[in-house]
């Protein structure tokens, strides 16, 4: 785990005063602005409370959905060792379930996950559940034992419900698991949930709730999650983005909704954790004169939140009262134009003061470089008469009623009427009229790979700043290269994008297109179809190829040779490799000689490996593993191949010649296997040892030769069929894939918590992310077909669909699986999304662009799109720490940003912390919006910029609107007046102003 920063501590110290405080409401909300650690700081407080304490810390961490929950679960456990976390986590991600489930046996720490929709039963406003089977399974069993006559009254379909052949498995799974103890506790749960008093017959009273089967099954539920909730005594509960399920902070809940919930947040008297609420938008930071108009206003939702955090305190009148008093003066202060009058300040001070026993919010602004913006660029977006036609024929497609949709969706959906799907009601009851000189995309122009123009201005001026050119590499160039980028990479400095939308339908549609773009350049001068290149393999093992087996061997002899050390020196880059190869020959007692015949180099890296590892013998074993665990079986190719692998390795070195050497030498440096290997062991040592070496080799070949195995990456490199391997090997020392490699690594230990093998892990799934595709919809008066389009390259991100913990696993999500795939180096360079992907995820590992396709409603709305990568470590905050620390002669054997990460500790890091790896001087992402004719982007970007800097000095306000705008005109965007006027309820910036 990585030690907090002092603007974090000063934040836990503020947590922990205000749990201990036996006056307090031991509830407390961190609100710190997007991507400033707000996990760290939870993290650090779960390892302050853990100490002294002499039985485990149950922490209970509630999250709108596991991906989020699994990201910053994970981040969490770093407070004990890693051999231990898996111990410390629950599997059970349901309260109902709990009660029978393994518990974590960590004698230090034990972790719950939950999520409001499937552990809370019974939520006012929200549609009753039935739950998975299992619960019901498990009720049935319960019910079986407690009162069996209930069951010759209420059907077994009320219990089964959709379930039939898992249901007789799950009821004899669940009768093992009720305990005597379980069993008394059920029954007593079962009473008060539906009131029943002594004397009363539950049977009677069961039988006739069980007449509306779903609210019958939904209170069993809840009865069976009270049981849990009360034997588990949760010591801290995190609600995080808890903005998702805010009903759980309403004062008023029916009795049933009590049960659970006011355990939850520390209202029962038997039971009080400390509860920490994490948000960036804790409510509704800024509200426009419609949304005050219709009660949704900010005013309201803050005072209500402030009412929650003080709890049932003997003042909370009082201080709210003195609170609305001060609020009132700053409002006074701001309509006079004045916000930094004495009389403000005054104000401001009484409000930091109430405030900072329950809120701590600390802002990049607080700090001197904070305030550094996006680089703004604007993408040319010219309307041409093929666009009119398509908004002309849309408009006429559509109902009459639908007409004002007409021109929104027009300017943001590419081909709308082949990419809007039937969910959208406008498309939905539209007539397509049959109409000549429209741009449709054709399966024919298609299945040819023809090239097809959108009659769309922003996906024109996207393509021409994406190019398939550079969507078509590999992997994005490193921060910190080790030697002058070249051929491909040369002067490509910038990284991924990530673009936002307001229409679901623009993600696939901007992704498959992008997509295409990059096949048809691939195809370019051939006569290849769009069918054949998914099904093109060009590095497939066969008994005449086992120098591919060379290519991707994760040699363990050249994993030891380091050409850190020519970063003193670039230019003698191969003689200093060179030397450490015929030191390590020397070693062996193998010399150079010049007599002799050149072998092939696999043939030198079998026989040095087995060699080098001897007396043990795990390589050919870890070859045939890594061959069947493709997709295929061990066929007769690659059976092949490892015979003769192992046949080879069975023989004597003798002595190398000068061009074996010169061989080794340019395998040490352009080898992917062998660069893998070298920049796992710098992180995990045990990649080329005898217990990690599986892994390892399963990586290079089943991941990295899988992934390049891509006519695309054939084609952008120039290679022909024939010539890939070498091609690729240029790629590697061109594109400096060690360095990238070696970063990618180290920024997953620092970001993640990721150690040892699960590097190897988290790239794995990058690397075999499977690709998607989208479907383009012809209309049937087209007269044209329907077809799918591949999205590689760039892919859509628009599912976030819930998962489920299970007993012994997790079940996978894809847009997990994508979110680290977009968070690696290579594919997908471009990440197309809506407001799914706005809130508690993070994609600023190797992202630099924000790309507004759509400009978001309010200011609020931009940060968070832009905090996607404003983040600890970003792209850009790597690219600024690397241009300003010299580290050249400074490096050992470890990686280089270690190396780094001390010098800019040294010479860049400030009192704070937040220097350099939150804010850095220099450090600016790029943020592109698109300059269509007559649009008013320009001036809404600027607007909301400006309302984004004003809108904090009006917190707590009503009429917010109205107050920016007086501000605008008589303040301006004068940057310190802000600061001084904004009310600070940061721990560390308060003390220092």
């Amino acid at each position: 785990m990585s030690d907090p920063k002092p603007f974090q501590e000063a934040t836990v110290a503020r947590i922990l005063k205000a749990f201990h405080d036996p006056n307090g409401s031991r509830r407390f909300l961190v609100a710190d602005e997007v991507g400033l650690g707000k996990t760290v700081v939870a993290q650090a407080l779960v390892k302050k409370m853990m100490e002294g304490k002499t039985r485990p810390l149950v922490v209970f961490y509630v999250c709108s959905n596991l991906t989020v929950a699994r990201q910053n679960r994970n981040k969490l456990l770093e407070v004990i060792p890693h051999d231990r976390r898996d111990s410390a986590t629950s599997r059970t991600d349901r309260l109902t379930l709990m009660a029978t489930s393994v518990k974590p046996s960590d004698r230090q720490l034990a972790i719950y996950t939950l999520t409001p929709d499937t552990s809370i039963p019974l939520r006012s406003g929200k549609r009753k559940s039935a739950g998975r089977c299992e619960e019901r399974a498990l009720i049935f069993a319960l019910i079986e034992s407690a009162w069996p006559e209930l069951l010759e009254l209420v059907d077994e379909k009320v219990f089964r419900r959709s379930a039939s052949r898992s249901w007789g498995a799950a009821v004899y799974t669940q009768r093992s698991k009720v305990t005597d103890t379980l069993l008394k506790s059920f029954i007593r749960s079962v009473r008060e949930e539906f009131d029943i008093g002594k004397g009363q017959s539950v049977v009677q009273n069961l039988e006739i709730q069980s007449k509306k089967a779903l609210d019958f099954v939904a209170h069993l539920r809840n009865a069976l999650a009270a049981c849990a909730i009360r034997t588990l005594t949760p010591d801290l509960v995190i609600f995080d983005e808890f903005q998702r399920f805010r009903d759980l902070l309403a004062p008023d809940l029916d009795n049933a909704e009590k049960r659970v919930i006011n355990v939850l947040r520390g209202d029962d008297p038997s039971c009080r954790p400390g509860l920490l609420l994490l948000s960036a938008t804790p409510y509704r930071m800024y509200s426009r004169r419609w949304e005050e108009s219709e009660g949704s206003a900010h005013h309201t939702e803050f005072l209500s939140l402030l009412k929650f955090l003080w709890g049932n305190v003997d003042d909370c009148g009082v201080r709210l009262g003195r609170c609305q008093k001060s609020f009132g003066v700053l409002e006074k202060e701001i309509r006079k134009g004045t916000p930094t009058s004495s009389e403000a300040a005054v104000a401001k001070i009484e409000i930091e003061s109430l405030l900072s026993c329950i809120v701590a919010r600390t802002e990049r602004g607080a700090h001197p470089d904070g305030w550094d913006d996006f680089r703004t660029e604007h993408l040319p977006s010219s309307v041409i008469s093929a666009d009119i036609k398509t908004f002309k024929h849309l408009a006429d497609c559509f109902q009459l009623r639908h007409h004002p949709w007409a021109v929104p969706y027009w300017s943001s959906i590419p081909i709308p009427m082949q990419t809007m799907s039937i969910r959208y009601v406008a498309r939905r009851h539209a007539k397509c009229i049959p109409r000549r000189g429209i741009s449709w995309f054709r399966k024919s122009s298609r299945d040819k790979l023809k090239p097809f123009d959108p009659p769309h201005p922003k996906m024109r001026a996207l393509r021409q700043r994406l190019s398939p050119e550079s969507l078509s590499l590999p992997w994005v160039s490193p921060s910190f290269p080790w030697w002058p980028l070249r051929g491909k990479w040369k002067g490509k400095t910038t990284g991924k994008a990530l673009v936002f939308s307001r229409f679901r339908a623009v993600p696939q549609a901007v992704a498959a297109l992008l997509s295409y773009d990059v096949e048809v350049a691939s195809a370019r001068g051939t006569n290849v179809v769009y069918e054949s290149v998914s099904k093109r393999r060009l590095l497939q093992p066969s008994p005449k190829r086992p120098q591919l087996l060379g290519l991707f061997h994760p040699s363990i002899f050249l994993s030891q040779i380091d050409p850190l050390v020519t970063l003193s020196a670039p230019d003698r880059l191969k003689k200093n490799v060179r030397d450490q190869i015929k030191k390590a020959l020397k070693d062996l007692g193998i010399s150079v000689e010049s007599s002799g015949k050149a072998r092939r180099t696999w043939i030198l890296l079998a026989r040095l490996d087995a060699e080098y590892t001897k007396p043990a013998r795990f390589i050919g074993a870890a070859w045939r593993a890594a061959l069947t665990a493709g997709r295929d079986i061990l066929g007769a190719g690659s059976s092949a191949a490892v015979k003769k692998w192992e046949d080879e390795a069975g023989k004597p070195v003798g002595h190398v010649t000068p061009k074996e050497l010169e061989d080794l030498v340019d395998y040490a440096l352009s080898s992917p296997g062998v660069v893998l290997a070298r920049a796992l062991k710098r992180h995990w040592p045990d990649a080329v040892t005898a217990s990690g070496f599986a892994e390892t080799l399963d990586l290079s070949w089943n991941g990295f030769r899988s992934y390049l195995d891509h006519p695309v990456f054939a084609a952008a490199l120039e290679a022909r069929d024939d010539t890939y391997p070498d091609a690729i090997r240029k790629a590697v020392k061109d594109g400096n894939l060690e360095a990238v490699l070696d970063e990618h690594f180290w920024i997953l230990r620092k970001t993640r918590g990721a150690e040892g093998s699960d590097l190897l892990k988290a790239l794995r799934t990058a690397l075999r992310l499977r690709t998607g595709s989208f479907r383009l919809t012809a209309p049937a008066a087209s007269g044209e077909t329907s077809f799918n389009l591949r999205c590689h390259a760039a892919l859509p991100f628009i599912d976030m669909k819930e998962g489920a913990l299970q007993e012994g696993g997790e079940a996978q999500l894809r847009t997990e699986d994508l979110q680290k795939a977009f968070n690696s180096p290579f594919w997908p360079h471009v990440l197309v999304t809506t407001s799914v992907g706005q809130e508690g995820l993070d994609f600023h590992l190797w992202c630099d662009t924000v790309v507004h396709w759509d400009l978001p409603r309010n200011p609020v709305d931009l940060e968070q799109r832009e905090g996607r990568i404003q983040r600890f470590g970003g792209l850009c905050i790597r690219q600024a720490i690397a241009s300003k620390v010299d580290i050249y002669g400074k490096t050992n054997s470890g990686s280089p940003w270690e190396t780094l990460e001390r010098l800019a500790h040294d010479t860049l890091s400030d009192k704070s912390g937040m220097s350099p790896w939150w804010v850095c001087n220099g450090a600016q992402s790029r943020r592109w919006i698109f300059s269509v004719p007559l649009s008013e982007e320009h001036q809404r970007l600027e607007w909301l910029k400006q309302q984004r800097l004003l809108y904090r000095m009006v917190l707590g306000q009503p009429n917010q609107e109205d107050l920016v705008e007086i501000l605008s005109r008589k303040v301006g965007t004068d940057i310190m007046k802000a600061r001084e006027a904004m009310i600070n309820l940061s721990p560390f910036f308060v003390q220092r102003d």
